[in-house]
């Protein structure tokens, strides 16, 4: 119990929670996927092709995962989240200006989403491993968590709204924007790992 809550007191780096600013950030713009449908549907895709465009996403996220923590372990988190969010930016921007005559365009448009989220998923979660001690991982995953899922339950309320009120290509516009926010601080990200007495 005494150990217990000593590890409880170590306080997180400084490079910690520099290094949690770009992932956070991504997170406010990174509306449920359910968005993704329905902008499918309104343009123009069926129920049947929803789906598939849904098992796409999904088989896009799955393939491009392994390599993804592989370029990971070789070349740093900040490479292949950097990659992760460029992809999101680029897909949001054509989710939001993509029209009903480009039907082809929207299955590329779910794989580069898909790709994003392998990207960008397993990369954070590293991150913290690597900048946070080692006595409060789980802590520190648990925070990352709460933040993700706070950033993404604003996202998804915010992209309720400029649907009702008809507007689906603003809420894609501030995914894109804020991926792009995520990219501009990462000179701001700590490099190397964290000190090694942990």
């Amino acid at each position: 119990k005494k150990d217990f809550i000593q590890s409880s007191n170590v306080p997180f780096s400084k490079n910690f929670w520099l290094a949690m600013i770009g992932p956070v950030l991504f997170t406010l713009g990174n509306s449920s996927e359910t968005f993704l449908l329905l902008r499918a549907l309104d343009l123009g895709a069926s129920p049947v092709k929803c789906i598939l465009l849904y098992a796409f996403f999904n088989a896009a996220s799955s393939i491009a995962s392994y390599p993804a923590g592989i370029l990971s372990d070789r070349h740093g988190r900040w490479p292949v989240l950097a990659t992760g969010w460029g992809l999101f930016a680029v897909s949001y921007a054509g989710f939001a200006t993509l029209g009903r005559d480009s039907s082809w365009l929207i299955w590329a448009l779910f794989g580069l989403t898909g790709v994003s989220s392998a990207c960008t998923e397993g990369a954070a979660r590293a991150m913290v491993v690597d900048y946070a001690p080692r006595v409060r991982l789980a802590s520190a995953l648990g925070l990352l968590g709460f933040l993700q899922g706070a950033g993404a339950l604003i996202a998804s309320v915010v992209a309720g709204i400029l649907w009702s009120h008809g507007r689906p290509e603003i809420a894609f516009w501030l995914g894109s924007g804020f991926a792009v926010a995520a990219l501009v601080v990462l000179p701001w990200a700590p490099r190397g790992s964290a000190p090694a007495s942990r």
